[in-house]
């Protein structure tokens, strides 16, 4: 897997997040019911696999992840992690950005089980310190940053398209296609507030319908945050036990390491091209000279 690759679109519009820009409309997204916690803040940024993205405007670059934090909900991210009790609770307990997961309820609500998933997802999107290689700078009003091109373990993505395979929904891009209004009834913010609404002639069919495959389904329902991960390629897992060693440390620290000998190796390139220019300029004045 080149990660080189993984950030850049067809369309050309995005790079690493040292100089990315995009072009896409700037569609409501996940991420801005808080901002994420800069726990450490530090004069130097951090190593690429052990930073907390920028999820929203307002938070310092660069913050650390911490340490032993108590969290009821995603326990899984307790010994290090970017979000806090309070993120987590959000996540679990109300409607995490006022995105409504029943937009099909006039057909069916999600059951529990798919809900979980996306509950998970959602855990790793706020809390993991594992996202650096893949993050990408967004000139947003309302976030900063996203991740795009995760490797997902195959077997986490599977798992989470079999529980949410019956389950329905009226879109497959998540990202990008549902129409965001005002809702007044049991808004979260006790007012006026935006919510996801199915998009306009839209039909609500079953998730196994409308994405096909698991593959499908992970890169497409957030946008290509996540990219489908063969069984031999290092990947991310969405759960893990908390008693253990985090894998995706291993798998963060790989990819940064492959981005540095990348960067350094396009570093010697320029540098060879500049000493080869300038050999030949001076061959050509030593050659006119005699």
């Amino acid at each position: 897997m080149d990660p080189e690759n993984n950030f850049k679109r067809s369309d050309g519009t995005q790079t690493r997040n040292n100089g990315f820009k995009s072009n896409k409309p700037q569609s409501r997204q996940r991420g801005d019911e808080g901002l994420p916690t800069t726990i450490t803040p530090s004069l130097s940024p951090p190593p690429l696999h052990h930073r907390c993205p920028l999820y929203t405007t307002g938070v310092n670059d660069g913050s650390f992840p911490s340490h032993s934090l108590d969290l009821r909900q995603c326990h899984q991210w307790k010994n290090r992690s970017c979000c806090t009790e309070n993120t987590t609770r959000l996540i679990h307990e109300s409607s995490p950005y006022n995105f409504n997961y029943d937009h099909c309820s006039r057909v069916e609500s999600m059951s529990s089980e798919c809900k979980r998933h996306f509950m998970l997802d959602h855990c790793f999107y706020k809390c993991s310190p594992n996202v650096g290689p893949w993050v990408v700078s967004e000139n947003r009003s309302w976030r900063r940053e996203r991740y795009w091109g995760v490797p997902l373990c195959a077997i986490d993505c599977e798992l989470w398209f079999t529980a949410c395979a019956n389950d329905v929904t009226c879109t497959d891009n998540w990202t990008n296609n549902f129409r965001w209004l005002n809702m007044t009834g049991d808004c979260p913010t006790k007012g006026s507030c935006l919510t996801n609404y199915c998009p306009v002639n839209s039909t609500c069919q079953t998730f196994k319908e409308i994405y096909r495959t698991a593959r499908n389904f992970c890169e497409k329902v957030w946008d290509n945050a996540w990219k489908y991960a063969e069984p031999t390629t290092p990947c991310m897992h969405l759960q893990f036990n908390q008693s253990a060693i985090n894998p995706n440390d291993a798998v963060a620290l790989h990819y940064a390491q492959i981005i540095a000998g990348s960067q350094m190796h396009s570093c010697n390139l320029m540098w060879f091209s500049i000493q080869l220019a300038v050999w030949a300029f001076i061959n050509r004045i030593l050659t006119v000279a005699s």
